[in-house]
């Protein structure tokens, strides 16, 4: 039997770390510095240093808006799945802070992509998440989503039943475009 649980393929930075100072966002966020070690730094074309340095970095959370609605998710039976270039990173670093459990790394880069790799984060993600979960309902919360991105990435592996659906955030105050 397929699995038929919804995945929610989850983003962190310009999702969870959106632009902007923690007084411009509203209450509840808090800016924290995150100092990686070489050794915990994912080995990808789309991180700084590509995992051969250590890194810092500064995150800005809200743990109360963003942890309890990936902890409700899960509750009502979604697959929630990290689909960030933090890859393992994520659940050391971040699902704490976020007051969470760690969550199943959705996609990962591999030494083939590393040696070859000339795409972007979102031509990898669109093209890895609908093989990956191909057949199951699938979210994908990303600022870099978009409806040809995973329209390519459904073509590419045969999936019509990945729907089209995204939505753009936009700025307080800015109008539709």
């Amino acid at each position: 039997m397929t699995d038929r649980r919804p995945v929610i393929a989850l983003d962190v930075d310009g999702v969870l770390n959106p632009a902007g100072a923690p007084t411009d966002l509203g209450p509840g966020w808090k800016i924290h510095r995150i100092e990686v070690p070489e050794v915990d730094v994912p080995r990808s074309p789309f991180v700084p240093g590509r995992g051969d340095r250590d890194i810092s970095v500064d995150v800005c959370l809200n743990a109360g808006l963003h942890g309890a609605w990936i902890t409700k998710m899960h509750a009502e039976g979604a697959d929630v799945v990290w689909a960030t270039t933090w890859e393992d990173a994520a659940n050391g670093y971040l699902a704490p802070l976020l007051g969470i459990d760690p969550l199943p790394v959705g996609i990962r880069t591999t030494p083939e992509m590393r040696s070859r790799m000339q795409d972007s984060a979102r031509a990898w993600k669109s093209r890895s998440l609908p093989r990956l979960f191909r057949g199951r309902p699938l979210a994908w919360v990303d600022n870099l989503a978009d409806t040809w991105g995973l329209r390519a990435g459904r073509e590419e592996e045969g999936d019509e039943r990945i729907p089209d659906a995204h939505r753009r955030n936009r700025p307080a105050g800015s109008s539709p475009s």
